[in-house]
């Protein structure tokens, strides 16, 4: 998911911006208005000034309130992640003070336009310019909270993982070391993508093929879940939203450290978890032997064997793969 917006400046840095407009905008027109006298020539810069930056500082604050996303459109998988890595509450405040600024920004604008435009002297209209420019900066100032948390909150969401989300989507588990990175890249043709997942100190490793979206999830669907702490059971939650098939990896040789017995446990509590269909690939086909083979079949039922050296039999189990998510 990718967040549409740039950094939300401070009060101090949104003033500053819109100062210098109005002052690049009144340097052009002053050179337009020699023909009027000086009271008249003073007003309109000011109201060129005035129109200038207030242009700026609400288009600034209106571009915060729509670009930030709704939190409650998301797609399931980041209303998951986000309940669990942002304070909702606090964020939709902040926009709320954000847009409530805006409209006092404006306020004050059309205010100081109509006072402008009735002056009689030089004096009232330097006045009512330092005035409108001090509401202005302590509006902006009673946002300074809110317009900081919504730095922070864009941030974090800038770093959520940029999954596709209307893809059919494989999650990849088993054991470290029974080959889930050699199948991903087999099945894909491609090095896994690397995206951070939020919340933990994992990664997911992303990979496509036109029309299935493959995660593997290194850390987190490698152990049991009694190992696993509260933010892992979270993340693992948001994961839950997004598959539409488990592809559970066994290593029949047992040369990655765990037995069989092992890894037909930790897939039992994989499927109780996910409460989705699991598609079992037997890797290693080129070293495992025969009795290892009839081993995996008699311990975790219906198997679909891989030998990632062979395109052949990858072919094999991205039809397969097809054939479940259909």
């Amino acid at each position: 998911m990718r967040i549409p917006i740039g950094n939300v400046d401070s009060p101090d840095e949104l003033l500053d911006i819109a100062f210098r407009k109005a002052r690049k905008v009144s340097d052009r027109t002053r050179g337009t208005l020699k023909r009027l006298n000086r009271f008249s020539k003073s007003r309109a810069l000011e109201l060129t000034k005035i129109s200038a930056a207030i242009d700026v500082l609400v288009g600034k604050l209106e571009n915060i309130v729509t670009s930030m996303p709704r939190l409650s459109e998301l797609p399931p998988f980041y209303r998951e992640l986000v309940r669990y890595t942002l304070d909702q509450d606090e964020y939709k405040k902040s926009l709320g003070a954000v847009h409530w600024a805006a409209e006092q920004v404006k306020r004050i604008a059309r205010q100081s336009r109509i006072k402008l435009r009735q002056v009689k002297d030089l004096d009232a209209i330097n006045q009512y310019r330092t005035s409108a420019y001090g509401r202005v900066a302590s509006v902006l100032k009673q946002i300074k909270k809110e317009l900081a948390n919504l730095e922070k909150s864009r941030k974090i969401l800038k770093e959520l993982p940029n999954i596709k989300t209307s893809l059919p989507t494989v999650v990849i588990a088993g054991y470290p070391n029974v080959g889930k990175t050699t199948l991903l890249r087999a099945l894909t043709g491609s090095a896994p993508k690397i995206a951070p997942y939020p919340f933990t100190t994992q990664q997911l490793m992303l990979g496509y093929t036109k029309d299935t979206q493959f995660i593997d999830t290194p850390g987190l669907l490698d152990r049991p879940f009694t190992k696993r702490n509260s933010i892992e059971k979270q993340a693992i939650l948001a994961l839950r939203h997004l598959a539409t098939l488990i592809l559970f990896v066994v290593d029949p040789t047992e040369a990655c450290g765990y037995t069989l017995t092992q890894q037909t446990e930790l897939m039992r509590q994989i499927k109780e978890s996910f409460e989705l269909p699991i598609l079992v690939a037997v890797t290693k086909m080129d070293l495992a032997t025969l009795d290892q083979v009839a081993d995996a079949r008699k311990a975790l039922g219906e198997i679909t064997e891989v030998d990632t050296t062979e395109r052949a039999s990858v072919e094999r189990l991205l039809r397969a793969v097809e054939h479940r998510n259909a």
